[in-house]
């Protein structure tokens, strides 16, 4: 099967309702409209939405119904390959919704009077590949209200499975109407709009009910041209190796959450903790010497005793990570006391930050050598509490996280954030969660103050795939930290495995030059 970080829909919604004040907004888009990708395209998109009201619906009722059809569009652009910047779609602009006043007409010839409602959406896009050469993409929009159709639109318009079935209260998620059982629905009641439409006697002011009661309206969006930086750049790499946070020291905070929503045995068992594993031995591949220097909370990962009353001593974390990929331990065990071993480690890693550092000489632009040393901060089995990612965020010049996205309400939603919470620092992100674009884009970057002159952010357009999300996450990183001076395009072909629209944003202000400003790292 394959596994995604899709997202637990029950606890995004409860947190939605309990989401503190940010400063900054977090559905404001960036003003850097160029990206760079690997996979992805930056373009406009155009699109337009109709619905139809009771006569007397206020402007802010109005205001509602729109940004709920317009939200509709979010599935179907996750699985056309297309996403937006603007978090969940909250851009339509009052000036770009128009209002008529119009007569429903029932079968029998009844008319009601309603208002009609015509609104524009614009905003910046990622489009995959597929749509390159393309100036439009087919898509649909759900009406107001369709949450209570729920049946018919799992029935027609999802795949109507687990994953579909988990999001019926957040059906906007999962609306696919490029599905065979989708088109003709959204066929069979177009023909029925058009028969009615066909019997109007005034259909310059007249709407059937039938059209008025829609629930699927078929749109063509508008792409606009490329706009993906061709230009090569890197992340500030004269700022990290010059200490940020800390100094003399780069100091990188890794979060790898649990893939299962909830532990219900070994930490080992979760499909998250096979992917810390592989992170860290990315890293040990360019960095051997890079070992552990404090457990939090205290813990000793040396030393074993088993039930059988064997004890395994002097135990490195390399042994860990090296036992778990090969599935060969240490010659004295039994097959059983394999997997105790591999267990008691993985309950004294869960939910505990672990510090591994490596010292090291860094030159920067030919300038004399002088000591410095790369701290990695990994912790494992996070789920929904903020405490980490706030302390991560907080106190790192390098931020990773592999983990669901819940829907973006989770604990990194921009809103929990105010200032305050960012050093004053330069910080690149990598938020390796599904369509973290959209959900963290433009918000982190407007609470960071600087802003992109600041804050690099890395993040994906759609849903990324767990596995391989540890290699990939940690070939990035590790590629950063090599002392090669990568570029940001060498760090996407490094996570490749996972990149789903995955794009560089606030790249296009940094300074760094190779030529000029080029970090050396020596062992010492």
């Amino acid at each position: 099967m394959r596994l995604a970080y899709v997202l637990n829909v029950a606890l995004s919604l409860l947190s939605l309702t309990a989401l503190g004040a940010g400063c900054g907004d977090p559905d404001a888009p960036s003003t850097d409209e160029d990206l760079t990708s690997k996979t992805a395209r930056a373009r406009s998109i155009t699109f337009e939405g109709l619905l139809y009201l009771p006569a007397n619906a206020s402007d802010s009722e109005v205001q509602r119904a729109v940004d709920s059809q317009a939200r509709s569009a979010f599935g179907p652009m996750r699985t056309s390959s297309l996403s937006v910047a603007t978090r969940e779609l909250k851009a339509v602009r009052p000036e770009a919704i128009t209002k008529r006043n119009v007569n429903v007409v029932a079968a029998d010839g009844t008319k009601t009077p309603k208002t009609e409602v015509r609104f524009t959406y614009e905003d910046q896009a990622l489009a995959g590949s597929r749509h390159d050469g393309a100036s439009t993409a087919p898509l649909a929009l759900l009406a107001p209200g369709y949450q209570s159709q729920k049946e018919r639109i799992l029935r027609e318009c999802t795949p109507n499975d687990s994953h579909a079935r988990d999001f019926g209260s957040s059906l906007w998620y999962v609306f696919e109407p490029s599905l065979p059982s989708c088109q003709t629905a959204m066929r069979a009641e177009q023909a029925t709009i058009d028969a009615a439409r066909a019997r109007l006697e005034a259909p310059d002011t007249d709407v059937a009910e039938v059209e008025s009661s829609r629930l699927y309206l078929p749109i063509t969006a508008k792409l606009g041209p490329d706009e993906t930086n061709k230009r090569k750049a890197w992340p500030e790499y004269k700022r990290l190796f010059s200490g940020g946070v800390a100094q003399d020291r780069v100091v990188v905070s890794i979060i790898q959450g649990l893939v299962a929503h909830g532990l219900s045995g070994s930490p080992a068992d979760d499909y998250g903790y096979g992917e810390y594993m592989d992170l860290l031995s990315e890293l040990f591949a360019v960095h051997p010497k890079l070992d552990v220097t404090k457990v939090e909370p205290a813990e000793d990962l040396a030393t074993y005793v088993l039930k059988s009353g064997k004890t395994v001593q002097n135990v490195r974390i390399h042994d860990i990570v090296r036992w778990y990929q090969t599935g060969r331990y240490p010659e004295t065990l039994t097959s059983a006391e394999h997997t105790e071993i591999r267990d008691l480690a993985a309950k004294r890693l869960y939910l505990h930050w672990l510090t591994l550092e490596v010292p090291l000489t860094v030159s920067i632009g030919g300038a004399a050598a002088r000591d410095m040393t790369i701290e990695v901060r990994g912790y494992f089995g996070v789920e929904q509490d903020a405490a980490p990612y706030r302390h991560a965020v907080k106190s790192s010049d390098v931020f990773l996280y592999s983990g669901h996205s819940y829907i973006g309400a989770g604990p990194l939603d921009p809103s929990r954030f105010k200032p305050a919470d960012f050093p004053s620092s330069y910080q690149l992100f990598f938020v390796n969660g599904c369509v973290s674009y959209n959900y963290y884009h433009g918000g982190f970057v407007t609470l960071k103050e600087g802003g992109t002159k600041n804050l690099d952010l890395i993040s994906n357009g759609l849903e990324t795939p767990a596995y391989n999300s540890g290699s990939s996450t940690g070939r990035l990183v590790a590629r950063l930290l090599d002392g090669s001076n990568a570029s940001y395009e060498d760090l996407l072909v490094a996570a490749r495995a996972t990149d789903k629209l995955r794009v560089v944003d606030g790249e296009l202000d940094n300074e760094f030059s190779p030529e000029s400003d080029a970090i050396k790292l020596s062992p010492r």
